[in-house]
């Protein structure tokens, strides 16, 4: 919330300021002179003094950008005749053609800002110049630059004849010495602090390979997991566990991931053939909470995950008549808590993770008592977007 309210407040002082400059040219620039205003006034084009700035190799607007615009589209908002000229540009980092295309996206996206509030898009032209103008830019040139032109003035200028000869005459006197007017401060430029990692200059849909601000990602893996109950313990080997899971928010605090779980281990209980096995098979959904923490084009994101499961368990091989200790099968809620960390290059994810899974409702040892939860760890890799 304090970062949004700084965002508007720079904008707002942007606009203030600019509104200022362009007040104090009125008198010189026919941008904002009435239909008297002539050629000689002064240009139909100049600076309105606006920079956008953006995170290397992004082009998404931050909060400060936003406000910025905010007061742009205002501006535009109060003379219809104006029309803009938007310049996208980008530091020296990374080859000229991807600064080339990331200069061109700097530049739409400002646009499309601006067409979301109210701004006609016959008024704007947008394009990229890649690194062409870097060394004379803020922000080692990750900026738009806006040109503001006025079309009235155009004509006007356009229209206006050429001034005829003077005749020779005797010079009058010297008009007395005008005042003066103090000129108020030029608008700042609105420059985020840069974050502190190395520059790659490059579209962030190579630099991350993320296909939304959300992020999304589909994994499998397996591991190895093991009964926390002692009668089960003896009576099982170690097992192992396989997985399939999507998981939504892999670039948000809070996320959620759906799986499809299964495990397999061998069984020989009182009653039992030899080659008996406990197979079990299921769903969990689980919310997790992230650290998602973005360098260049990685990800690195701690975890932690809790929710609901179900699990169907049953025994192969099973002879109903022996006496054995088990039931042949048995279906259970499972409470999965536990956490993780995943590591993303790219479009390719790997995760590890712990986890401890408390069993309710459990009827396969229905003679003895007990229960089913288990313990585990597994890994997994898969793609993410």
């Amino acid at each position: 919330m304090k970062t949004k309210v700084t965002g508007w407040m720079v904008g707002g002082m942007a606009l203030l300021f600019g509104s200022a400059a362009g007040a104090a040219e009125m008198a010189a620039d026919p941008m904002d002179s009435g239909p008297s205003a002539t050629a000689a006034s002064g240009p139909a084009c100049r600076d309105i003094g606006i920079t956008v700035s953006f995170d290397s190799g992004s082009y998404e607007l931050n909060t400060n950008a936003k406000g910025a615009l905010n007061g742009v589209a205002q501006w535009m908002a109060a003379k219809e005749s104006r029309t803009l000229k938007l310049a996208g540009h980008t530091d020296i980092s990374g080859d000229a053609g991807s600064n080339q295309t990331l200069s061109d996206k700097r530049a739409d996206v400002v646009k499309d800002y601006l067409l979301q509030h109210g701004v006609d898009g016959s008024r704007i032209t947008a394009a990229g110049h890649g690194e062409e103008l870097t060394g004379s830019l803020p922000a080692s040139g990750r900026t738009v630059t806006f040109m503001g032109c006025d079309k009235a003035v155009m004509a006007q200028q356009e229209a206006a004849p050429a001034p005829a000869a003077a005749p020779e005459a005797v010079p009058p006197p010297e008009p007395a010495e005008a005042p003066v007017a103090e000129l108020p401060p030029p608008a700042p430029v609105v420059t985020p602090v840069p974050a502190p990692m190395t520059d790659y200059d490059m579209p962030p849909s190579k630099a991350h390979g993320y296909g939304s601000a959300v992020g999304f990602a589909v994994l499998f893996g397996g591991g190895f997991t093991d009964f926390t109950n002692q009668r089960l313990r003896d009576a099982t080997s170690a097992g192992g566990d396989w997985a399939v899971r999507l998981v939504v928010g892999t670039k948000s605090i809070v996320g959620f991931e759906a799986a499809y779980v299964g495990s397999a281990r061998s069984i020989q209980p009182l009653g039992l053939s030899t080659n008996a096995d406990l197979v079990s098979s299921g769903g969990q959904g689980a919310l997790r909470l992230n650290i998602p923490i973005v360098r260049g084009d990685m990800l690195i994101e701690p975890y932690g995950f809790a929710g609901l499961g179900f699990a169907h368990y049953w025994v192969t091989n099973y002879n109903r008549s022996t006496l054995s200790d088990l039931s042949s099968s048995d279906n259970i809620m499972t409470v999965p808590v536990g956490g993780g960390i995943a590591f993303a290059h790219r479009a390719l994810m790997v995760d590890v993770r712990g986890s401890w899974v408390p069993s309710y409702y459990n009827n396969l040892l229905a003679t003895t008592g007990g229960n089913l939860n288990t313990w585990g760890v597994n890994g997994n890799i898969g793609v993410s977007f």
